[in-house]
């Protein structure tokens, strides 16, 4: 069937291609992440787009309230951060870290001193 709305929050072209496979009919499909310059160009089925209907749209930015909603959220354990890091490294370690982050295998990469 697929998702009712699908966001990409991440520098990945693949993610927004795979994004419109991944919505179904009629869904929302948001790139909130940008990508890099010199990957900037993606190749989309617009097929994909005209026969799902689907609504296509780029966000960018917050308020800072935006932001204290989210601590808010976090800080009272309604959304638990933990699930979301995949990796964590002594700061000793941290070009090991970066090269982490920078291969892309995991979600989140905490660098602790």
């Amino acid at each position: 069937m697929g998702a009712d709305v699908v966001i990409t929050c991440n520098p990945s072209p693949e993610a927004q291609v795979d994004a419109i496979y991944m919505a179904k009919n009629r869904a929302r499909v948001n790139y909130f992440g940008g990508l890099p310059k010199d990957r900037s160009m993606v190749t989309l089925d617009t097929n994909i787009i005209h026969y799902k209907e689907l609504f296509v749209h780029g966000a960018h930015g917050s308020l800072p309230r935006h932001h204290q909603k989210a601590l808010d959220l976090i800080n009272n354990g309604i959304i638990d951060m933990k699930r979301y890091i995949s990796h964590r490294f002594p700061l000793a370690q941290i070009e090991e870290a970066i090269r982490t982050a920078e291969s892309h295998v995991g979600m989140r990469v905490i660098v602790t001193p």
